[in-house]
């Protein structure tokens, strides 16, 4: 089963970077896999004729597995050469997404741990990391790990590459709500329902990767109950990052 980092936004960036990994065996990430061949392409193209490894552009640091991320909304002010076709597009990206909330800011704030890959103690450098989207109402927190050999269920339960699974927590499950949040059958007056939650896991290639969703607000909480819309977060993440050759 896939290891969970869910943590709060808080506490995922105050103790992500002490977070050791004891298996030092790594996962062969899969970089021929076709999810990943577009990036890898370009990535060997330009070593080739000694240009800048596009690994370095919108994530810096050289990570040795395909660093996934919302190229719509991040990389801005980069090279975003390695990115192919994908505009810089915050209104494009929400555009899709059932439930995405109005409250939502249009570009987050973004974080990755750790921030230099090279000087993690207790997990071979660049195997790991934790990317934070802050969009204020919305927390969004990808991670990949080669650390950690997935067990033999894990492999049948996730299936081919390309498979995305769902669940999706609502702490007021089976309680009636109105479009705030709040109980329609309590008596007293109610308060504020705990955020909604939701992980989403990615199959690309031979890891699995993890998306942790936090609906912080009522007008977001919607977004964390539509499988579909989480659907559609899973597949727009994309390869920003990464070193094919490490």
């Amino acid at each position: 089963m896939m290891r969970s980092y869910f943590l709060s936004f808080t506490v995922t960036l105050m103790g992500a970077t002490s977070v050791v990994h004891a298996q030092s065996a790594l996962v062969d990430p899969g970089w021929e896999d076709p999810a990943f061949s577009a990036y890898v392409e370009r990535a060997r193209s330009r070593s080739a004729i000694g240009e800048r490894s596009i690994a370095e552009e919108v994530v810096r640091g050289a990570f040795s597995l395909p660093v996934l991320g919302l190229a719509e909304v991040e990389g801005q002010a980069s090279d975003r050469s390695g990115l192919g076709g994908t505009r810089f597009d915050p209104a494009a990206f929400a555009a899709d997404i059932p439930d995405w909330p109005e409250c939502a800011a249009d570009v987050p704030a973004i974080v990755t741990v750790p921030e230099d890959p090279a000087g993690t103690p207790g997990s071979p450098p660049g195997s790991w990391y934790m990317r934070n989207f802050d969009f204020g109402c919305v927390h969004l927190s990808i991670e990949g790990d080669r650390t950690a050999l997935p067990s033999e269920n894990a492999s049948r339960e996730f299936g081919e590459s390309g498979t995305i699974t769902v669940s999706s927590f609502d702490e007021n499950a089976g309680e009636a709500m109105d479009a705030e949040g709040r109980s329609t059958v309590l008596q007293d007056t109610p308060g504020i329902v705990t955020p909604a939650s939701a992980s989403v896991a990615i199959k690309l290639g031979n890891l699995v990767f993890g998306l942790e969703v936090e609906c912080l607000a009522p007008e977001a909480y919607a977004l964390c109950r539509n499988v579909a819309a989480l659907t559609v977060l899973g597949q727009k993440l994309q390869v920003v990052g990464g070193q094919p050759d490490l």
